[in-house]
C-alpha cells in the first residue's frame, strides 16, 4: 500500500495528545465535584453514573478523526488481477496495390476473407482492432468482442467512420 500524500500521516501523532486531553478533562471533573460540602447530596442529585457508555462518543470521534486523516493521505494499492482478455490487431492494406487481379477475385477481398476466417477461428472472445493502412493509418473499428461488435464501427456506420491515429 502506498499513499499519495504521506505527509498528512504526521497528523496521527495528535491522537495520543487527544487521548491525554480527554483523560485530563475526566480527572479535572472529579476534582471539581470534590469541592461541594456534602458529597452524598451531589451523588443523590447526579443519579447513577453513566459508566462505560459515557466514553463511547469520544472513542467514536477519535476513530472518525483517524479514518479522516488516513483518507486524507489518499491510500492506494496496486492489485494485479488475472485476465484472459486478448486484443488482436488486424492490419489490412487498402492501397492501390490491393486492387490487382492476380488473386481471384482481388487481393483486398482475399485479405478480408482471410481476416474473417482468422477472427472466427479465435478461441474465446478476443478484442479485435482493424486499422486501415494507406499513407495515413486510420482506425476503422475499435477493439471490442466480435459477438458484441457486429462488424460496425464506433459510430454505428459500416466502414466509412474513421479517425486518424
Amino acid at each position: 500500500m502506498s499513499f499519495a500524500w504521506p505527509s498528512v500521516l504526521w497528523l496521527l501523532l495528535a491522537v495520543p495528545g487527544l487521548i491525554a486531553v480527554y483523560l485530563w478533562l475526566g480527572r479535572r471533573r472529579k476534582r471539581v465535584s470534590l469541592r461541594y460540602a456534602s458529597l452524598a447530596a451531589v451523588r443523590e442529585a447526579a443519579g447513577r453514573a453513566p459508566g462505560w457508555k459515557r466514553h463511547v462518543p469520544p472513542v467514536l470521534l477519535l476513530v472518525a478523526i483517524v479514518a479522516l486523516v488516513i483518507a486524507a493521505a489518499r491510500p492506494g494499492a496496486r492489485i494485479t488481477l488475472p485476465s484472459d482478455h486478448r486484443t488482436i490487431v488486424l492490419a489490412i492494406d487498402v492501397s492501390l496495390s490491393m486492387r490487382a487481379n492476380d488473386i481471384e477475385p482481388s487481393r483486398i477481398e482475399a485479405a478480408q476473407a482471410a481476416a474473417k476466417a482468422f477472427v472466427k477461428a479465435q478461441p474465446g472472445v478476443p478484442k479485435i482492432r482493424c486499422p486501415r493502412c494507406r499513407t495515413v493509418i486510420t482506425v476503422i473499428a475499435e477493439p471490442k468482442p466480435p459477438a458484441a461488435g457486429g462488424g460496425r464501427t464506433r459510430r454505428g456506420h459500416r466502414g466509412r467512420a474513421s479517425r486518424p491515429l
